[in-house]
């Protein structure tokens, strides 16, 4: 395959899993426009561009996140865009981390950095069903996890901070979410068994050689 921009393409879609809602069945749903003005390098098109959303648990990835070796950003505008017009509108649940969920949410009209429940809101009205923000890369004491829906919060976890770094929390966090989905479990429970599954197995996991 390609390299470079085609790999981080790669690396964002292949993070969505589908769960047990069929296409027949959201085909008929449709969604409004965000009454907030997302920053895009180009205009909006329709939203969403066509009415077979599909239910999925989507990790959007490192949107802005520097590889060890080049420095460089992992997304462009360009594919933020792209991320919030053609996924978003397909998800049922999306797991960002706080980095990522302001990278998503800002908007040109921002005087100052929106907090994490606009951030939230702004991900639903752009067609998400659920966010879940997750706080990984805030500065407390311990992980504090939330789960937002249209009315608001739905549930808020705190975790251990563990030492170190993990490669791939998200994507087994997004991917736990959805088996739990898929096996009967109603959203805040799925999210709360599947936050217990990732947090076990970063706890029990180790490093057999240099990487993360």
């Amino acid at each position: 395959g390609k390299r470079g921009q085609a790999a981080s393409v790669a690396g964002v879609t292949g993070r969505v899993a589908r769960t047990r809602k069929p296409p027949e069945a959201a085909g008929s749903a449709s969604k409004s426009p965000p009454s907030w003005t997302a920053r895009s390098r180009r205009p909006a098109r329709p939203w969403p561009p066509d009415g077979s959303a599909v239910g999925a648990a989507c990790e959007p990835g490192p949107l802005r996140t520097s590889t060890r070796r080049s420095g460089d950003e992992l997304a462009s505008d360009e594919m933020t865009h792209a991320l919030r017009e053609l996924l978003l509108p397909q998800t049922t649940i999306i797991t960002p981390n706080s980095l990522e969920a302001r990278r998503l949410a800002e908007s040109d009209e921002d005087g100052d950095e929106p907090t994490l429940a606009v951030c939230a809101e702004r991900l639903i009205e752009s067609g998400a069903e659920f966010v879940l923000i997750t706080g990984t890369h805030e500065s407390t004491s311990q992980v504090v996890n939330t789960l937002y829906g249209k009315a608001g919060v739905v549930r808020s976890d705190n975790w251990p901070r563990l030492p170190g770094s993990y490669h791939g929390s998200g994507c087994t966090l997004a991917s736990a979410i959805a088996a739990m989905l898929a096996n009967g479990l109603d959203m805040p429970e799925a999210v709360r068994e599947a936050q217990d599954y990732t947090w076990h197995a970063l706890d029990k996991a180790f490093r057999p050689g240099m990487g993360q």
